[in-house]
C-alpha cells in the first residue's frame, strides 16, 4: 500500500533535468524576445565616437551622430611639421556623412546571427567609425603646407660635358611625406584629442650620383682615342678625342643613363667630308620631243645615313680595339 501510494502521489520537487531543460529554453528564448523591442533599431553595445546609440532608430541615431562628432571636428588640431607649429581643423579636411553613419550603426552586430545574439544578451560591444567624406582641396592645401614645412625634394644627379671631361653635379636625397599616416593621425587626435608629428620618409634621386659616375667613366672611355671612318674602304674622315666630346650626350633612361652620341652633331661634322662623295638625286620630269612628250626617269642620289653614320661611330667607340666606323 505504501509503495503504491508513492507511485500515486506527484512528486513535489520537479527533477533536475527538467529545470535545466527549461533553463536553456529560457535562455534561448531570451534574446529573441528582446529582439523584438529592436527592430529597425540600433542593438545594444553600439556607439558611435563614444555615445550609445542602442534603441535609436535612423532618425534619431542622425542627429545623436551628429551632436556628437561635429564638435571634435570643429577643434582645433595641432601640428608639428619641420620645426614649425601650426594647427588645422578637421572640419577643413573632412565632411560627416551622418546618414551613411547611422546606416552603419543600424547594421553593426546584424552580419550573422551569432553576432547578433551577442549584442542582444550584452555580450557584444561595436564602436562605429563615423563615416567622413573627404575635401580633396584641403587636403590638398594642407598636405602642401605640411610638405613645404619639412619636407625636401630629391635631387638627381646630372652629368655633362665640359670640354673633353665630363663633370659630374651630385645628386642628393629627400624628405617624403608620408600623407596616409598624418591624415590618419589628424582624425585620431580630432577624436581622442592630442598632438600631431608629420613623419618624413627618406627619399632616393632617381638617378644616383654613382649613375652619373658610371656614365662619366664609360665617356671617358668612348672619347679617349680617335675613331677613324672610311667610305667603301678608303678613309674618310678622323674624328679626334676633343671631337668626339663635343659629339657625347647623356639620355636619362629607366633610372640609368644612356651614353651616346647626337646624330644632328655627327651628320654636321662628316657632311663636309661625305660631301665630295654625294650625288645629287634628280626627280623624274617630262620633256617634248618634238610633238610627242616623253618621261625622263628619275635618278637616285647618294647622300649620308645620318641614323648609319651615329650607328657607325658609336659601335667604333665603344669597341675596345677596333675603333673604325664604316
Amino acid at each position: 500500500m505504501t509503495e503504491l501510494a508513492t507511485r500515486l502521489v506527484p512528486r513535489a520537487r520537479p527533477r533536475v533535468s527538467t529545470v535545466v531543460v527549461a533553463a536553456l529554453l529560457v535562455a534561448a528564448v531570451t534574446p529573441y524576445v528582446r529582439a523584438v523591442p529592436y527592430h529597425g533599431e540600433t542593438l545594444p553595445g553600439t556607439s558611435v565616437a563614444g555615445v550609445d546609440l542602442a534603441g535609436m532608430g535612423h532618425a534619431a541615431a542622425v542627429a545623436s551622430i551628429q551632436a556628437a562628432v561635429l564638435p571634435s571636428l570643429t577643434r582645433q588640431v595641432v601640428l608639428s611639421a619641420g620645426g614649425e607649429r601650426f594647427a588645422v581643423r578637421p572640419s577643413e579636411l573632412y565632411a560627416l556623412d551622418a546618414v551613411a553613419t547611422a546606416d552603419a550603426a543600424l547594421a553593426a552586430s546584424r552580419r550573422t546571427e551569432p553576432e547578433r545574439m551577442a549584442a542582444l544578451v550584452g555580450f557584444r560591444e561595436v564602436e562605429v567609425a563615423p563615416v567622413l567624406v573627404e575635401r580633396p582641396e584641403g587636403i590638398a592645401g594642407f598636405l602642401a603646407q605640411v610638405r613645404k614645412a619639412g619636407g625636401r625634394s630629391a635631387t638627381a644627379a646630372t652629368v655633362e660635358m665640359s670640354g673633353r671631361e665630363p663633370t659630374v653635379t651630385p645628386s642628393s636625397d629627400g624628405l617624403r611625406l608620408d600623407p596616409t599616416r598624418l591624415l590618419a593621425d589628424v582624425r585620431h587626435a580630432a577624436f581622442d584629442g592630442g598632438a600631431v608629428t608629420a613623419r618624413f620618409l627618406p627619399s632616393k634621386a632617381r638617378y644616383s650620383t654613382t649613375d652619373a659616375e658610371g656614365a662619366a667613366k664609360l665617356a671617358r672611355d668612348l672619347t679617349g682615342t680617335p675613331v677613324y671612318v672610311f667610305f667603301e674602304g678608303r678613309p674618310l674622315r678622323t674624328l679626334a678625342p676633343h671631337e668626339l666630346a663635343r659629339l657625347v650626350e647623356f639620355e636619362k633612361r629607366s633610372g640609368d643613363f644612356l651614353v651616346a652620341f647626337d646624330q644632328e652633331r655627327v651628320a654636321r661634322v662628316l657632311g663636309p667630308a661625305v660631301g665630295r662623295h654625294e650625288v645629287r638625286a634628280v626627280d623624274a620630269r617630262f620633256e617634248v620631243v618634238g610633238d610627242r612628250v616623253r618621261v625622263v626617269p628619275d635618278r637616285p642620289g647618294i647622300g649620308l645615313d645620318e641614323a648609319g653614320a651615329v650607328a657607325g661611330v658609336t659601335a667604333a667607340a665603344y669597341s675596345p680595339d677596333r675603333r673604325i666606323a664604316e
